[in-house]
């Protein structure tokens, strides 16, 4: 199968006129590429430490701490990890650098899309000394509810 190709399959037992599927929801299989080390664990580490960076984040901002270092460094690691190494890691899995928003429906870049704007507006609030704690709270619920979401669900498929 090619990179992102997708199959689908269950078993249909017939007996007369009986017959049953299993499982009544079909299984499926998703092929990847290889994906190599030097960057998959790159990605995964900026994002997961993006994720706790912006709880940091929101202990400071609710509890009246310097938000600026927190959220600047959670807007850093989930841009480079998220909107860098992400479209790499893309690549080399499914042969696609983006199948988000606008070019498709892939749920995991537009997770990344998500998080990454709230982020991005959140530092931008941050600028000139501010501690915008609002904007911070704001992209850290995001980031967690972004998070919640399964990876890969309605992830990338060849077209063919």
């Amino acid at each position: 199968m090619p990179m992102a190709g997708k199959l689908e399959y269950r078993v249909k037992l017939t007996r007369g006129a009986e017959e049953v599927l299993f499982p009544e929801q079909p299984a499926i299989t998703r092929f990847k590429g290889d994906v190599p080390t030097w960057v998959l664990i790159p990605h995964v580490a900026c994002m997961f430490l993006g994720m706790l960076f912006a709880m940091r984040a929101l202990f400071a901002a609710t509890g009246g701490g310097d938000t600026r270092r927190w959220g600047f460094a959670t807007t850093a690691l989930l841009v480079f990890g998220g909107f860098v190494l992400g479209p790499i890691v893309q690549k080399y899995a499914f042969d696609a650098y983006w199948t988000g928003v606008p070019f498709g429906y892939d749920l995991t870049d537009n997770k990344t899309l998500i998080a990454g704007v709230a982020w991005i507006l959140a530092a931008l609030r941050l600028r000139g000394g501010r501690q915008a704690r609002v904007a911070v709270v704001i992209a850290t619920i995001v980031t967690m509810v972004v998070f919640a979401i399964p990876h890969s669900m309605w992830g990338s498929q060849a077209q063919w």
